[in-house]
């Protein structure tokens, strides 16, 4: 369908077919763990939740993309298929054993990606930015590949599983310490930490609304999950002198993610900087090491990805066809024209700021209690100070939200737009199909019922994902 004459609808209908299919080889798989493929692939209970997690998630991406792309001109086709092939390269990615389908998924994934951010071909933005995307992502791929050459010559092996006990037993030699921050820089790019996050707010404001939540969530957490099997039960710590420098880039993280989310007036910006912070906040979790981390870090992927998922598909849910709604100014207001759409995504926003009864919230409190146990003080107190700095920048989107509709006829113009914010955030909601708001609104429902019943009732997920990382 990517190719030749095809429908769009048949394209989607396709992509949620093959979606679904996956989710059903996963439980079927399930039976059959824990086994290796041929020395590339681990399969196991970790792994199938983690793949699990990352279809789910493209899923409600194709969900929200039906109706923006059903607005735009030109073919969606190649758009689904694209989006397959990055979900595929995530899986790979985070079922890695081996350095070399690290850099086969990583690849694939990356490919996707960058022609997914210049989807849209009437705006220039898009176009610089996948270009920008696909010079980072070659970057970001040669320090990995020079840093897996270096622990190679050290170890003599590509699996992870040699690197993961080197690290365990003993003192790194020479070449494999200098390997492993070749590969830290290289994965900092992909995750977007601190000192390499310079291209994430760009990324986010000129991609499709749909193409930046698979990036938020996705893209970044199957990188996330693929640390946890590098660095193994011992975490971060079990490297060293490294273990100091994680520490100090997760503090960095979470300060300049938050502090320039401030300043921010464009909602995706606000959203790239906080991706940011809270990549940081996991970061604690990998530093603190233990049994418990990577409980800790699956858990805060999936309030992550539910939180993020359910913003985009707000946001997605009310562009127009002229662009996405992203000025904050836009959604003055909003609750009085789209109460629905209003609440949903004032859930996941306090999410994100993890308020109490939000699946944010237990997961914050899980890395804290990481970070305590640990004895790592001063991280869990930044996560306690940066937590809170947080919420000034989402309860201001928040207050916008349930303004009353009179100031939005008498606010100014929208820079770039000759409208009254009402006006505008209006026509971008009025002029989607009906099919992208209904099916953006199912997803958006779909990721707040996980949102707060993650924030309700952890633990069976807790229990769930202790059982298949720890087999107790």
């Amino acid at each position: 369908l990517a190719f030749g004459r095809r429908g769009h609808a048949a394209a989607f209908g396709l992509s949620l077919v093959v979606m679904i299919a996956a989710l059903g080889a996963i439980a079927v798989a399930w039976q059959a763990s824990p086994h290796a493929v041929g020395g590339l692939l681990a399969v196991d209970g970790f792994t199938l939740f983690a793949q699990a997690l990352i279809i789910a998630s493209s899923l409600v991406v194709v969900l929200i993309s039906f109706g923006y792309l059903q607005k735009r001109p030109g073919e969606g086709g190649e758009y689904y298929f694209l989006l397959v092939l990055a979900t595929l390269g995530a899986c790979i990615l985070a079922s890695s054993s081996s350095f070399v389908s690290l850099f086969l998924g990583l690849e694939l994934l990356s490919t996707a990606l960058f022609t997914l951010i210049a989807y849209r071909k009437e705006r220039a933005s898009g176009a610089q930015a996948g270009f920008m995307y696909l010079i980072l992502a070659g970057v970001s791929s040669a320090f990995l590949l020079f840093g897996m050459a270096l622990a190679y010559l050290d170890t003599g092996s590509l699996e992870v599983a040699r690197m993961t006990q080197a690290l365990a037993t003993g003192p790194l030699g020479l070449l494999s310490l200098a390997g492993l921050g070749f590969m830290a820089v290289g994965i900092g790019f992909k995750l977007a930490l601190v000192p390499f996050h310079f291209w994430t707010p760009d990324i986010y404001d000129a991609a499709p609304a749909p193409v930046t939540g698979f990036i938020a969530s996705v893209s970044k957490g199957a990188m996330a999950v693929f640390l946890v099997r590098f660095f193994g039960p011992a975490g971060v710590a079990a490297a060293g002198s490294y273990a100091l420098v994680f520490a100090i880039i997760s503090g960095l993280s979470m300060f300049v993610g938050n502090l320039l989310a401030l300043r921010e007036s464009r909602i995706k910006r606000v959203l790239a900087y906080s991706s940011i912070a809270q990549l940081g906040y996991i970061l604690i979790a990998f530093v603190a090491g233990g049994s418990q981390a990577a409980v800790t870090v699956s858990f805060y992927l999936v309030a992550y990805f539910a939180s993020t998922l359910g913003a985009f598909s707000a946001i997605t849910a009310l562009s127009g066809s002229e662009g996405d709604l992203d000025e904050l100014e836009q959604y003055r207001s909003l609750a009085s024209r789209h109460p629905g759409m209003a609440a949903g995504l004032t859930v996941a926003l306090f999410s994100l700021a993890g308020l109490p009864l939000t699946a944010g919230f237990m997961g914050k409190f899980m890395i804290f209690n990481a970070g305590e146990g640990a004895f790592l003080w001063v991280l869990a107190v930044l996560l306690a100070v940066n937590s809170t700095i947080s919420i000034f920048y989402y309860l201001r989107i928040v207050s916008l939200m349930y303004r009353p509709r009179e100031e939005a006829r008498h606010a100014a113009p929208v820079p770039g737009s000759e409208a009254a914010p009402d006006a505008v955030s209006s026509a971008a909601s009025a002029g989607g199909s009906p099919g992208n708001f209904s099916l953006a609104a199912l997803a958006l429902g779909i990721t707040v019922v996980v949102t707060v019943l993650l924030g309700i009732l952890p633990q069976p997920l807790v229990s769930l994902i202790r059982t298949l990382v720890t087999g107790n």
